[in-house]
């Protein structure tokens, strides 16, 4: 199993480091960056869950965390939370002890990006045991994350 050690709480503002993930301007930066917003949001609200404890980040490789307010079969002692990448997609798991990490207990592997409505279908299953979960760090195609997370970026207001 897997050990994922959180990032820093909240959306960054950040720069990039090279990589795939490095847009290539400030705007569109911005445009990623609101779309990981906006994607998170999504899966939260579709998990029935407010952004309160949740976090993103854009430096080096986007990521994201999302605490579940739900537990797994098999382990009720422990917080269940959802984390995602830019290289190997959502994976669930579990907290442990005291020290800082999720121990993965399975990836959704499907894609990068899937829809929200993929990623809430992969938690209901996880958390009812209904479902396979991929147990290896998938390695998925990660061509142009920036531009498909900017695709989730609500329009600007004015």
């Amino acid at each position: 199993m897997d050990t994922v050690m959180p990032a820093e709480s909240g959306p960054s503002n950040a720069g990039y480091a090279a990589g795939a993930f490095a847009p290539q301007d400030r705007h569109s930066e911005q445009l990623a960056e609101r779309g990981l917003c906006h994607y998170m949001t999504q899966v939260a609200t579709g998990l029935g869950l407010g952004m309160e404890a949740a976090y993103w980040d854009m430096a080096c490789t986007a990521t994201a965390y999302l605490p579940l307010e739900a537990r797994l079969p098999g382990v009720p002692n422990c917080d269940v939370a959802l984390t995602w990448d830019g290289t190997h997609g959502w994976a669930i798991g579990v907290e442990y002890g005291s020290e800082p990490g999720l121990l993965v207990l399975g990836y959704l592997g499907e894609s990068v990006l899937p829809s929200p409505r993929t990623v809430v279908d992969f938690v209901e299953r996880a958390l009812t045991g209904e479902g396979q979960v991929q147990w290896s760090r998938p390695q998925l195609p990660t061509a142009d994350v920036s531009g498909r997370l900017a695709e989730y970026a609500p329009p600007p207001t004015t």
